[in-house]
């Protein structure tokens, strides 16, 4: 068991507080800092995600659980809510008792990847509130999903950090250097998508930092059509008029804004993400397509995921906005 270790900071990743423990205890060989961690010197370091969890939740004694370590010191609980309850309960085993082989394929990283990121981002305003506040700089988990261009906490341009694996040991776990930052604060200068980017960048912190263990891909999947049922999306053999769904949610976003999502949709395409997102089908849709079609539906996200009576409050919505 570990005597110490270097604690993670509010939704660090895992990866980053390691890093600044091989800083703190002074290893010169990144294997004795995996031998350490995880007791079992053939890890290979990874961003979001991580590997033989219980083996690192042992290791460090009842501070905590390998459970703990996945909802706040990964990524997964930003894939979790959206996957099939078999496969959530599949990847959980694997991070924790397996190393972890395949498991960004399996929760839909590399096939269905949306804007997808390589390397380590941050915000420069929170990287300089770091330094006032802690002396260093973390990598905070919700700067490194994809489809997440702007801070949600200043609307600050995230930037990606100098080094990364392509030009570093795939054994390192990188920390962040403020000699290496870029410090210069930068805003995304049209309004209207900055708007956007922002939603999008909150919806995807709530989701990150909120327990969302009893939702699955099946029961958003019918609090879709119950939502679609009560905007009259539905037919009545209870079909969903693509069509009429297609032509409101382009309106709703733009095509400029749904570009630089990487979700544009092609109506001819009989599995474009609209089509599949409200399908039953075994198909995973990325969680920033699923941000897109939720605040499309009803402008709030955390009405959606938490409201027990929601269909009730959207089909009120409707009766005054007619009134």
């Amino acid at each position: 068991m570990l005597t110490f270790f270097t604690d993670p900071y509010e939704s660090e990743l895992l990866y980053g507080a390691i890093g600044r423990y091989h800083y703190y205890i002074g290893n010169k060989d990144y294997k004795d800092t995996i031998r350490e961690i995880f007791v079992n010197e053939n890890v290979i370091p990874t961003l979001g995600l991580a590997s033989y969890l219980d083996n690192v939740s042992n290791n460090l004694g009842s501070k905590y659980t390998s459970n703990y370590i996945i909802k706040n010191h990964t990524i997964f609980p930003f894939y979790s809510p959206f996957l099939p309850e078999n496969r959530k309960i599949e990847l959980i085993d694997n991070m924790k008792y397996s190393d972890g082989k395949g498991i960004y394929h399996k929760i839909g990283i590399i096939a269905g990847s949306v804007c997808k990121k390589q390397g380590i981002y941050y915000c420069p305003e929170c990287a300089k509130n770091d330094i006032d506040k802690y002396g260093e700089v973390y990598i905070r988990r919700d700067h490194q999903l994809q489809g997440v261009f702007l801070c949600k906490n200043n609307g600050v341009k995230l930037k990606k950090y100098k080094i990364n694996k392509t030009n570093t040991s795939r054994l390192e776990f990188i920390k962040l250097d403020e000699k290496l930052l870029d410090l210069k604060v930068e805003y995304e200068e049209d309004e209207d998508i900055s708007e956007k980017l922002i939603s999008v960048s909150r919806c995807a912190s709530y989701i990150l930092n909120t327990n969302l263990d009893t939702f699955n891909k099946d029961i958003i999947n019918k609090k879709y059509r119950q939502i679609l049922h009560t905007k009259n999306l539905l037919s009545i053999n209870n079909r969903i008029r693509q069509e009429e769904l297609y032509d409101e949610l382009i309106s709703f976003y733009g095509d400029k804004f749904l570009e630089l999502m990487e979700s544009s949709i092609d109506k001819n395409d009989e599995y474009n993400w609209l089509k599949v997102i409200t399908r039953n089908s075994n198909r995973v849709v990325h969680p920033i397509r699923h941000i897109l079609f939720i605040n499309f539906l009803v402008e709030n996200i955390e009405v959606f995921l938490r409201q027990r009576n929601l269909i009730i409050l959207i089909h009120l919505e409707n009766l005054l906005g007619h009134a």
